[in-house]
């Protein structure tokens, strides 16, 4: 019985990201016909489009792996650049799909590199996360106020929901009694209780606040690309919440990033071609994270053939 139920858990897991994703883009699809978007691909300048597709991307992995070094930095020993931008590409192998995969390779390779627990460094990925969010939320709350959109004070009441949330959480951990803090210290969620301070949400803020920067620089430069103008406090109050809706289940954000763009940014352009940015956006994304893990995986065999006998 146990094992039936873990099977059929498994098959969950992993179906219902897929059937999200299908699912959101089927009815995207169907609201704009497929005619419509084959027309919009045909109208994006493709020659634009995809160098600064591909430029997002390496920036996102080198960033990235300024961010995990800090986040991985111990009392004992520091990670090296190398190290993380070497465990960063080969994550992508598994992340590209996946990203909650590709964070618990990280700490699996951390782990092995610092000879430090697995259940310290899945502490640190939840510490992540909940930056992220933050920074996200905050972003996007602080858009709204400045926004003059019509979606605008639906945004600003959810952002303000979610931080007052995630703030309260911060707050009752704080003042949790001794005995619960140490059991709480005792699982992955709570591990990091044991050596984060302020000091390290503020400078984990700062360096996640500059890694969604080159997201939302980016999709203000697609969206220009494709003829989509808009104002610089739409787009905040807007854009986080669509890197904040790659996390719900799906297959790389595909489907929740879209119906999130689509349905949050008003635009003077048909939504076909907010779409064929945004489906460029998410395969992008995909094609040169696999990229750029292939090479990780195959560089050190090419290496050792071309150089390994001189």
């Amino acid at each position: 019985m146990d094992q039936r139920f873990t099977l059929v858990k498994s098959v969950l897991r992993k179906a219902i990201p897929m059937l999200i994703s299908a699912g959101l883009i089927g009815w995207l699809l169907y609201s704009v016909s497929m005619a419509k978007l084959a027309w919009a691909f045909a109208q994006l300048e493709w020659h634009l489009l995809l160098p600064t597709t591909a430029i997002m991307v390496i920036l996102l992995y080198l960033w990235d792996a300024v961010c995990l070094r800090f986040l991985f930095a111990t009392e004992q020993s520091t990670p090296t650049l190398r190290q993380m931008i070497d465990v960063r590409g080969a994550s992508y192998l598994a992340g590209a799909f996946n990203y909650e995969l590709g964070q618990a390779f990280v700490a699996w390779q951390v782990s092995r590199l610092q000879n430090i627990s697995m259940l310290s460094t899945l502490s640190r990925s939840v510490v992540l996360a909940y930056h992220d969010l933050l920074v996200l939320l905050g972003a996007g709350l602080l858009g709204s106020l400045l926004s003059h959109a019509e979606k605008a004070a639906t945004i600003r009441v959810f952002c303000l929901a979610g931080v007052t949330v995630l703030l309260t959480v911060t707050v009752a951990i704080s003042m949790m009694p001794s005995a619960w803090r140490e059991h709480l210290q005792q699982t992955r969620f709570g591990a990091w209780l044991g050596f984060w301070s302020w000091r390290h949400t503020l400078v984990l803020m700062g360096l996640r606040i500059l890694y969604f920067g080159i997201l939302l620089a980016y999709a203000t430069v697609a969206l220009w690309i494709c003829g989509i103008l808009i104002s610089g406090f739409d787009l905040l109050s807007t854009i986080p919440l669509v890197i904040a809706a790659d996390g719900l289940p799906s297959v790389a954000g595909i489907g929740t990033r879209e119906a999130a763009l689509v349905n949050l940014l008003d635009t003077e352009r048909p939504d076909e071609i907010l779409l064929a940015m945004s489906l460029v956006w998410s395969t992008g994304m995909i094609i040169g994270r696999l990229t750029i893990g292939l090479t990780h995986l195959w560089w050190p065999k090419v290496a050792h053939l071309a150089y390994g006998n001189r």
